[in-house]
């Protein structure tokens, strides 16, 4: 498997101890209740948390090793990160937004102004390349750092609940979207989510996480003809929102 990692991280209220593995242009997707660990898991593997044990191996590289302490930096990784609230700068331009990551890995000025309008292209910006930020709709915020992630060209894509600071309607071509950029750059991705909708629209494979552990690594098609997805689906009420207790 490209991405191979087994992850330790004591918790407040529990360990998190999770085994992660992902295909090439794969998606894991990474269900549970709010607080139960899944942001950690993208923290972990992003290296802006360190594990207190396991080890993180990415197309044959080790990422993190407790046993010969190993714990490479972020910025040697090779990870796209896309956040929640997707951590644009608002006074940059979207061309700027997009090129920040290959300007902090000092990319030469030719392969950084190739990538960026490569990206700009491929999701629709272009004709916002000198817009700021803070005037983009949230769709639009999405793909800014959807194409910012993809610049770097990553080896591992991280999704945390990218689409849920989106309105309902905004979602489905944004799913889409997403599914179809992870099948063009070919990499494992992990997309972290408390959403049915999402799982079904974007993952290859859900792991289902409680208190920091897998109680189900399944098919999102097996999920949902399971005990655990019709429960999910009976306490959420709808599919984009997930049981509280």
């Amino acid at each position: 498997m490209p991405l191979e990692a087994l992850l330790v991280r004591e918790l407040r209220d529990f360990v998190l101890d999770l085994r992660v593995a992902v295909d090439e242009g794969e998606t894991l997707a990474l269900l549970g209740v709010n607080g139960s660990g899944k942001t950690t898991v993208l923290n972990l593997l992003a290296g802006l948390l360190r594990p207190d044990g396991g080890r993180i191996a990415l197309h044959g590289r080790v990422l993190f090793d407790a046993g010969q302490r190993i714990d490479m930096p972020t910025e040697d990784r090779r990870v796209g990160l896309v956040f929640q609230d997707y951590a644009l700068f608002p006074h940059l331009s979207v061309r700027d937004n997009v090129a920040f990551g290959l300007r902090a890995r000092r990319t030469d000025r030719r392969e950084l102004g190739d990538r960026v309008d490569r990206e700009l292209e491929a999701f629709g910006l272009a004709d916002h390349a000198d817009v700021p930020a803070s005037r983009l709709s949230g769709g639009e915020r999405q793909r800014v750092a959807l194409a910012r992630a993809v610049a770097v060209e990553p080896e591992l894509l991280l999704l945390d609940e990218p689409f849920a600071a989106l309105d309902v309607r905004s979602r489905p071509p944004l799913r889409r979207e997403l599914r179809e950029t992870i099948r063009r750059i070919r990499v494992p991705a992990v997309l972290v989510t408390h959403s049915i909708a999402d799982v079904r629209a974007c993952a290859d494979r859900v792991s289902v996480i409680q208190r920091g552990r897998q109680v189900l690594d399944t098919t999102p098609d097996t999920l949902l003809e399971s005990a655990i997805g019709h429960e999910w689906h009976e306490t959420a009420g709808s599919p984009g929102r997930a049981p509280t207790g």
